[in-house]
């Protein structure tokens, strides 16, 4: 019975000793592997890239262009308060001269009217009517408001005030778009629509003014607004280009981004040459089917 005794204070002893020197760190532990970080496909810079390619590039400007009419009058009644007989005509009709256009009622103020005839208004000429005011119920007179306008031809004059004024010939056909549409137009000389002559500056690169006259039957223009005119300014056939955006000023030097060999973005120098809209022509720096980032 002793020696069982003994035999088992000394395990005992044993575990606490062996417990005292792994925590002394006199035993040694066992070696943990290094591990890698492991980037996912998620973490990896991706670019949207774009190829050069070679090529026809065109620029074209887009140019405000505005209405004048011939012969535009406006009518309004010199009476406030005053009820409508009604309007006779809407936007587009074509009238006569003297032709009855619109009428007040003046109710119990008859005697307040000097003259009859300022109760009507009448065509002043032969035209179109490009206006009408369209009634809201039981809508009263305003004095000097205007009712119709109507427009003596269906000629209108166009101008544009452009650095690009030696691209239009006397005489050329261009195009105006308004609402969407096309309507072709004709290049005057001012003085062929009885304007003064167009000042050209002495630097070719100033603006000037141009002219032009379009006849669209149909066409409901007013002085004032504006549509616009699209020229062709330059054009370069067998050029190498890349989209305009991709292409960044800086410290004073035109840089482009790629793509190195290990796959991380780097810039590099070019020399531009025409810039035509979405697309730059590139004289230096690049090769085709080369590729660069798009920012």
């Amino acid at each position: 019975m002793r020696k069982k005794v003994k035999g088992m204070f000394f395990l005992g002893i044993l575990a606490e000793s062996m417990l005292m020197l792994a925590g002394c760190g006199l035993f040694p532990k066992e070696e943990e592997l290094v591990k890698t970080p492991i980037i996912e496909a998620y973490q990896q810079e991706e670019f949207r890239m774009a190829e050069v390619k070679r090529g026809e590039l065109k620029h074209y400007e887009t140019i405000d262009a505005v209405v004048q009419t011939v012969g535009e009058k406006n009518l309004s009644f010199p009476f406030d308060n005053m009820s409508y007989e009604g309007i006779y005509v809407k936007t587009g009709d074509t009238v006569k001269q003297d032709q009855l256009l619109a009428q007040l009622n003046p109710g119990n103020r008859r005697d307040q009217v000097g003259d009859s005839g300022q109760l009507e208004l009448r065509a002043p000429f032969d035209g179109v009517v490009v206006y009408a005011r369209e009634l809201e119920n039981k809508e009263k007179s305003v004095s000097g408001q205007v009712v119709l306008i109507v427009n003596q031809s269906d000629t209108f004059i166009i101008s544009i005030f452009t650095p690009y004024w030696k691209k239009f010939e006397i005489g050329g056909k261009y195009m105006f778009r308004y609402g969407g549409q096309d309507y072709q137009m004709t290049a005057v000389d001012a003085e062929q629509i009885g304007l003064s002559p167009a000042e050209r500056p002495d630097n070719d690169q100033d603006p000037s003014r141009v002219y032009f006259t379009v006849h669209a039957p149909g066409l409901l223009l007013r002085s004032g607004q504006i549509g616009s005119v699209t020229i062709l300014v330059e054009e370069k056939e067998d050029a190498l280009y890349i989209p305009s955006y991709a292409v960044n000023l800086i410290n004073d030097e035109e840089i482009v981004y790629v793509e190195n060999a290990e796959g991380i973005r780097s810039t590099k120098k070019v020399k531009t040459g025409m810039w035509a809209n979405d697309n730059v022509e590139i004289l230096e720096g690049l090769s085709e089917g080369d590729k660069v980032i798009l920012e």
